[in-house]
This record gives C-alpha cells, structure tokens and sequence, in this order.
C-alpha cells in the first residue's frame, strides 16, 4: 500500500501546532507529523509505526507532500518507507505484536494547537489535498513495484510508464544493449527520440522535452 497526501499548513510564529496524515487504528498513530514552526521539522511515528525525522527545514506555509509505502522486504517483515517532498526514509521495519497495520484502519488528517492563552497569535490553519492509496511503491515515482522495471530511482525522477528514467534508458556511458555509443550523434538522437516518447505519455511537456535535448547536445556523451 503506498499513500500520499499534499498537506500544507499555516501557523503564525509564536503559537504550538502540528498536523498529520493519520492512519487510525484505535490508538492514533501519526504519519508525516508536520510540526510547524516550533520543531520545523517532518517527523513518522506512533502506534505501530517506526520513528523517522526527515533531515530539513520546514517554514508556515509550505506545502509538504507526504507519503508512505507499506510492503514485505527481503527478510519477509512488514516494513515502510516514508516520503517528504523528494526525500524518503530508508526502510523501516515494524515491530509491533500486529507486525504491521491493522486492517479495517482508516485514513484521515488533523491540526492541533496547544491552549495557550498567553499567546494571542497562537491559531493555525490545515489543508490537505490529493489524498491517494495505491499499491506498495518503494521508490516513489508513481509506478508500482509490480510494475516498476526500474526500481530504486531517486525521489521525485521524472519516469515513463514502466518507472524508467531517462538516465536508466538511455545511459551517458553507452547503450543499455552493451559498448559505447559511436558518436555523439547517436547518444543525442537516442535521447530524443526517449524525450518524445516521454512527451507523448504526458510525463513532460514540450518545452521540457526541449529542453532535454539541448542538454544532451552539450553533454559530453559519446564524445
């Protein structure tokens, strides 16, 4: 299972607050607990899930994409991966009596501000958009494992149908086929004609596939 979630919040400076993407189980277990701008952190954890703090600065008024993906690992434990704006979490493996997410949990968000009525700005504001849940997807790129027969991107590639990058279709060393490239001729119209079938999958724009191609003109590639 891999869910995500844009969340933003606004909290003006001097009040207590933070907000979740929740997953319920009973007790409340809390993931992408955004606390803003006290800690100015994103942090995982609660319930049965492995704690996490994601290594950045967050500010009131950010827009933090927050997910999760939930799978068997090699080992056979249940573990997750945890997403924040193009950073994850290394796999984390559950040790709870459950060995994972109880079923029948539901999905939901909150906002919680501390009583303190000694701080007359303390109020704060929640948004959370485009929440979605699809099957596990280990590196985050929209594409599920099943599917995926490029894993293992880093967060936030830009990938075709199948969870390829252009680097991992069309490599600056040579072909995916073997050798070097004959010139730099061939490696620029390889990468071309992969930007256009980017293009025509809607996972770039025109100007972007453009733009793509200009760089592979000025690369060194097949050089």
């Amino acid at each position: 299972m891999t869910v995500f979630v844009n969340a933003r919040l606004v909290c003006p400076v001097g009040g207590e607050h933070d907000g979740s993407l929740l997953i319920e189980d009973g007790a409340i277990a809390a993931v992408g607990e955004v606390d803003i701008p006290d800690g100015h952190e994103v942090v995982a954890f609660g319930g049965p899930l492995p704690f996490y703090a994601f290594p950045a600065t967050f500010h009131s008024g950010d827009t933090v994409t927050l997910g999760m993906t939930y799978f068997l690992d090699s080992n056979g434990k249940r573990a997750i991966i945890y997403s924040a704006n193009c950073m994850q979490s290394p796999p984390q493996e559950l040790t709870n009596l459950e060995q994972g997410i109880i079923d029948n949990s539901t999905l939901g968000g909150y906002l919680q501000i501390v009583n303190a009525s000694g701080v007359p700005t303390n109020s704060g504001a929640a948004t959370y958009q485009n929440i979605k849940i699809g099957p596990p997807d280990q590196d985050f790129d929209g594409v599920p494992d099943a599917l995926d027969h490029c894993q293992g991107n880093v967060p936030c590639t830009i990938v075709n149908s199948t969870g390829c990058s252009l680097d991992q279709l069309v490599p600056c060393a040579g072909p995916t086929s073997g050798g070097t490239w004959r010139n730099h001729g061939a490696y620029v119209s390889a990468i071309a004609r992969a930007a256009n079938e980017f293009l025509a999958q809607g996972v770039i724009s025109e100007d972007e596939k453009d733009s793509i191609v200009a760089q592979a003109a000025h690369s060194d590639c097949g050089r």
